[in-house]
């Protein structure tokens, strides 16, 4: 009984510890994304930044993170996951879209290509928001399987 408390406990403790990183990958992520946004902006109102030296979407830490890292490994099974694809890319693309439309004085456009970025960020949050409830559901729900695992195994003795 003893061991089995102390395995329940433990899967208590390894889905809260679980919960907070993902938040707080999550939501450093989506601040990431606004800092990116805010160079963007200053590329538009200074008329002077170098494509170059905006990352594209693969080159930022959650393209890292998505296309090849733990995310991948860890969180492609979960629908928001995959959704955040498209947005995230978008916003990319119309960012840097916009910088380029504005070099040719193309204001009309360029304020399209922001609007539409805006509106890829907005998706690109609110799926992320999914994702960390998914991705908790999926730790507690690991977390449980494991305990309940233990607990079989503690009764066999």
């Amino acid at each position: 009984n003893v061991i089995a408390d102390i395995t329940n406990m433990a899967g208590t403790m390894q889905k809260i510890i679980s919960s907070a990183a993902i938040g707080a990958f999550l939501r450093s992520t989506k601040m990431d994304q606004l800092v990116w946004k805010h160079r963007i902006y200053e590329a538009v109102m200074n008329r002077n930044k170098d494509l170059k030296e905006i990352d594209d979407q693969r080159q930022s830490r959650f393209g890292k993170w998505y296309y090849e890292g733990d995310g991948r490994k860890r969180f492609s099974t979960l629908p928001s996951y995959n959704a955040l694809e498209k947005p995230y890319g978008q916003l990319h693309r119309k960012g840097r879209e916009a910088i380029q439309l504005i070099e040719q004085s193309r204001w009309s456009d360029a304020l399209s290509a922001l609007k539409e970025m805006e509106q890829s960020s907005l998706e690109f949050m609110r799926l992320m928001d999914a994702l960390e409830k998914e991705a908790n559901n999926a730790a507690a729900q690991l977390a449980l399987t494991a305990a309940q695992e233990t607990s079989g195994a503690a009764e066999l003795f």
